[in-house]
């Protein structure tokens, strides 16, 4: 089953459901996206993962960064073919993270950093995706 992420009437994203790693669009620019995901304490990933201590798999946050990304024009559809992460805390139940995208154009290579935010202000995640030029 397919599901439409719809935000204020325009079609976001089109995802295989559970796969929908963003919740909301904060604010939108041609070189930049900020959006936000909530941790629920229900999320799918989080059954039996370390299930004693559940703790949001850090390849999700990536995802959730890589999505945020494809929100951009410039990058639409498109898949990294080199990405560098750093993981400085984990993403817990309950937190709220926020994804800040920054991108830069050259001839041929666009260029993403971002980074995961907690709602505390806590850097989780550190990210550089490479992406070929079309």
């Amino acid at each position: 089953m397919r599901w439409l992420l719809v935000l204020g009437g325009i079609k976001i994203t089109e995802k295989n459901k559970p796969w929908i790693l963003i919740d909301k669009i904060i604010s939108k620019e041609s070189d930049m996206v900020v959006t936000m995901k909530l941790i629920s304490h229900s999320d799918y990933f989080l059954i039996g993962h370390f299930p004693s201590y559940s703790v949001y798999p850090g390849v999700l946050l990536v995802e959730g960064i890589k999505q945020s990304a494809m929100e951009l024009d410039c990058i639409k559809n498109q898949n990294p073919y080199k990405i560098q992460a750093r993981f400085l805390k984990p993403a817990l139940p309950g937190m709220i993270v926020t994804y800040k995208i920054n991108i830069k154009k050259d001839e041929n290579i666009i260029e993403l950093k971002a980074e995961g935010v907690s709602d505390d202000s806590t850097n989780l995640v550190k990210c550089k995706m490479m992406f070929r030029r079309n």
